[in-house]
């Protein structure tokens, strides 16, 4: 099997309420929370969306990772949900029938329905006994046939199983159907937090 880190949130503080721009308003923000440390841009951010969404990110400009959902307030305390859990990704399958003089391989690289590759996606074949990273060409053994495939990402979610039809193709490209960037998205799911005035508490149950 191919390893992956998954990812635990690094800050303890608690979050401060912000001063909204003219731009978060007019997109619908009703209320910005922030933990800022250091001057290269370090720090994370909530965003409350009128709509009843959140907008999370943690990190710096340059690595960060995100999440996004629904959320509610039930007295003092304000619950998140992510759009995703851990197991709830489809995908469905396109069947090549040219060679790609790029990726000469049997697996493309994953893409999200927009396009956009997902080069940090594992392929899993055949119930999990194998696994292939696309954009290294490297399998942990090479599959006499394939039955059924699914991806698997760094932060630990994985699609649906997929079955493969019995036809003629000459490679397989695995489409993942979100819009979002998966390598940087977390799952937030059942996150609490205490409204304390102009403060927000990550409640750790």
């Amino acid at each position: 099997m191919i390893l992956f880190i998954g990812w635990m949130p690094v800050y303890s503080q608690d979050f401060r309420k912000q001063k909204l721009d003219f731009k978060e308003r007019k997109e619908g923000v009703i209320a910005k929370y922030a933990i800022s440390l250091g001057p290269q841009g370090l720090g994370s951010i909530i965003l409350l969306y009128k709509n009843g969404k959140f907008y999370y990110s943690e990190g710096t400009d340059m690595d960060h990772v995100y999440s996004t959902g629904t959320w509610q307030q039930k007295g003092n305390t304000i619950v998140f949900e992510s759009f995703f859990s851990k197991s709830g990704l489809s995908i469905k399958i396109n069947y090549i029938d040219t060679v790609d003089v790029v990726q000469n391989q049997l697996f493309h690289i994953v893409k999200n329905e927009e396009g956009g590759l997902l080069t940090d996606a594992l392929v899993q074949i055949n119930n999990a006994n194998i696994e292939y990273y696309p954009l290294g060409d490297v399998y942990t053994s090479k599959p006499i046939s394939v039955d059924s495939v699914r991806v698997r990402f760094e932060k630990g979610f994985v699609s649906n199983w997929a079955k493969v039809e019995n036809r003629p193709y000459k490679a397989l490209s695995i489409i993942v159907l979100t819009s979002l960037d998966m390598k940087n998205f977390v799952q937030l799911n059942q996150w609490k937090f205490k409204k304390m005035g102009d403060l927000l508490a990550r409640i750790k149950e």
